[in-house]
């Protein structure tokens, strides 16, 4: 299963147009796009909490159990003071709640509730994907940005229980080959992990509309997140 999804992950990147642009975040323009940066941050922010609630909901079930990583994996802390440098003390009222992000969030409870065999599908989507690019992307944020570099405004970007993102990859698609499945159970999660790049990509892209619209210097096509690095794990 894992080697499907992984193949999975390099057609659906190539579909998207992004072998043209790979890379393409780390060429920033004179001015980077602060504005798009924060909007993505945000739609993290809600896609977490509804991954981790669902995971939550899973740890003790097996189709979900040995994948179960809170400490190493976790987001939801480290974007809620993300949110916090980024929207101020009540970032819970001010920070934007997006259609697209709205359908991705609701596919998450869905599955987490009715499918959670599929739940694998978007934890290694989104965990294994950011643990990827995560150190890279944030001296990139924090160097155009002109962050501190004390890691305000970049938490989500950051591991710190995880020594080597290498070896962890490694354990956890080992993990992964462990899941007991049928044959119709595999197919259905690799059938989800397509559904996950999809709802990323959508995401990203009603996004790029929106900031394009209120900011079009933002809308060149370079900024800290292209759509489809952010959607198919950052490079």
């Amino acid at each position: 299963m894992l080697e499907e999804i992984m193949l999975l992950r390099v057609d659906m990147y190539h579909h998207s147009g992004g072998g043209a642009r790979r890379g393409s975040y780390a060429r920033l323009a004179a001015l980077t796009c602060s504005l798009r940066f924060q909007l993505v941050m945000a739609s993290l922010y809600h896609v977490y909490v509804a991954l981790e609630e669902e995971i939550e909901r899973n740890k003790e079930n097996p189709v979900y159990a040995p994948l179960y990583f809170p400490e190493e994996l976790h987001r939801k802390a480290a974007l809620e003071r993300d949110m916090a440098f980024w929207y101020g003390p009540r970032w819970e009222e001010a920070i934007p709640y997006t259609q697209a992000t709205r359908r991705y969030v609701r596919r998450l409870h869905e599955v987490g509730r009715t499918e959670p065999e599929l739940l694998v599908a978007h934890a290694y989507t989104r965990y294994l994907g950011d643990l990827s690019g995560g150190q890279v992307l944030k001296k990139i944020a924090q160097k155009a940005l002109d962050l501190p570099s004390s890691g305000e405004g970049v938490d989500f970007f950051t591991f710190p229980n995880i020594a080597s993102a290498t070896k962890f990859k490694q354990l956890y698609r080992a993990r992964m080959n462990t899941l007991e499945m049928t044959p119709e159970v595999r197919q259905r999660v690799i059938e989800e992990a397509k559904a996950a790049f999809l709802l990323n990509i959508q995401v990203r892209s009603w996004l790029a509309a929106q900031v394009a619209a209120v900011s079009p210097h933002c809308s060149s096509g370079t900024s800290l997140l292209t759509q489809r690095e952010w959607a198919l794990g950052h490079g």
